[in-house]
């Protein structure tokens, strides 16, 4: 069964993933060298892995949901929220390195 407003909403999600994407890149640029730069690198790749899930949702909502495809747009989120997370640690030790070592 086709789900047109669940596919098109899924592509406006896309849309927005991608250009979040565009901006974390063009951020991750500014810190090119510095402390910020594997930070700013993982955060911006992750949205990429975000955006991807909704491009499988979209595929679900046209073609019909499957166990794989369902596995398949869990695995992109898993992948891009725990990519999203090790960015987020390397930009707070690069930015408060002796809150870390103090244990809190």
């Amino acid at each position: 069964m086709v789900q047109g407003p669940l596919a098109a909403y899924s592509l406006v999600l896309f849309g927005i993933s991608i250009a979040t994407w565009f901006f974390g890149f063009e951020t991750r640029k500014t810190f090119k060298g510095g402390i910020f730069w594997n930070g700013w690198r993982l955060i911006a790749s992750s949205l990429l892995l975000l955006g991807a899930n909704q491009v499988v949702v979209a595929y679900e909502a046209v073609y019909g949901f499957s166990d794989l495809s369902a596995a398949v747009a869990e695995s992109f989120v898993a992948a891009g929220a725990l990519m999203l997370l090790a960015g987020f640690y390397l930009f707070y030790k690069a930015w408060n390195p002796r809150a870390l070592r103090a244990g809190g």
